[in-house]
């Protein structure tokens, strides 16, 4: 018993070595989109979307933000960042088309970085982001009646890599460059109850020098993503104010390799990347000031390809299922 107390001491003074380790190795931080009270900002090559007092997991906090800076918090030493290099622009009213538009954007997320070897605005070493968007907002929509909206868009990711995706998709474009093409709608029904507003979304990504758990085995060749989401919703649910939704898709996975069969290089005989993801829920307005939404969700095959893995016999037949629910709760003041 005598060791009990020393020892916790020791255990305290570890994670608070850790933490200290952890905020002193931040060596770089660049501001890419600033909003009020919301910053998006990468860090030592990580994007991360910050509110107002929140704290990244590399310790850094956002103090405050507006469209001209973010006052950043680092192992207690505040500091203020301005926008990285970014140029963008926009099209309204293309061909003379009501509602058609189109935008281009180009952010460099080490813009201020001089060496164009490793960061600078439209250099081969820059950690960069173009988007180019074709959108259309119309109504009336012919046939069904009610308000609708279509996109494409193309991004360009030099130096970068996906965000969002299965374990296996981040290897694949962890490192290299990313093409992503993307197209997305939503239509509005004119009256709301029974019938729902429904959204739609397809992407793909190829993705230069894909990875295998790490270990790099294509340079010459690109590797391929997908993922694509179908979203209702029901305004006015049951009673006027209150909304119900239902979504399904799946997270980008990794539906070519670069090199072929992903079986190739995983060792399993078919691709078994891909996932499906559900969710329901209802969002009672209990006063204008309050709601509360309960939700259940479904997942299946959460990791991926590397979930199905079984350790114990090396097939790939694991189960890697996820099912559950919460209630959030939202106070506006």
């Amino acid at each position: 018993m005598s060791t009990s107390k020393p020892l916790r001491c020791t255990l305290a003074a570890v994670v608070l070595f850790t933490l200290a380790a952890e905020a002193a190795a931040v060596k770089k931080i660049t501001v890419v989109r600033l909003f009020k009270d919301t910053a998006i900002v990468v860090i030592d090559g990580t994007r991360r979307l910050l509110r107002t007092g929140d704290t990244s997991p590399e310790g850094v906090t956002l103090v405050s933000a507006d469209s001209k800076e973010a006052v950043l918090e680092i192992d207690g030493e505040q500091k203020r960042y301005a926008l990285g290099g970014q140029i963008g622009g926009t099209y309204k009213k293309l061909l003379g088309i009501k509602g058609l538009a189109i935008s281009s954007n180009y952010v460099s997320a080490d813009g201020s970085d001089g060496n164009p070897s490793t960061g600078g605005i439209m250099t081969g070493g820059s950690n960069s982001v173009s988007v180019t968007q074709l959108g259309y907002l119309g109504k009336n929509t012919p046939l069904i009646g009610g308000n609708y909206a279509i996109a494409a868009a193309y991004t360009y990711a030099q130096n970068s890599k996906l965000h969002r995706a299965t374990p296996y998709g981040f290897d694949v474009g962890r490192t290299g460059n990313n093409n992503s093409y993307g197209v997305s709608g939503y239509w509005i029904p004119e009256n709301t109850g029974w019938i729902p507003t429904v959204s739609l979304g397809w992407g793909s990504t190829n993705s230069e020098n894909a990875t295998f758990r790490g270990i790099p085995y294509r340079t010459d060749n690109w590797a391929k993503t997908q993922s694509w989401m179908v979203g209702l919703q029901w305004n006015d649910a049951l009673r006027k104010g209150n909304k119900a939704g239902m979504a399904v898709g799946q997270a980008p996975y990794v539906s070519d390799n670069g090199g072929g069969s992903v079986g190739t290089v995983a060792g399993a005989s078919t691709s078994m990347d891909s996932n499906t993801m559900w969710e329901w829920w209802y969002e009672y307005q209990v006063s204008d000031n309050i709601s509360v939404k309960p939700a259940l969700y479904y997942i299946n095959n959460l990791d991926g390809q590397y979930g199905k893995y079984n350790t114990s016999t090396g097939a790939y037949n694991a189960k890697d299922n996820v099912f559950g629910g919460l209630v959030m709760t939202t106070f506006r003041f």
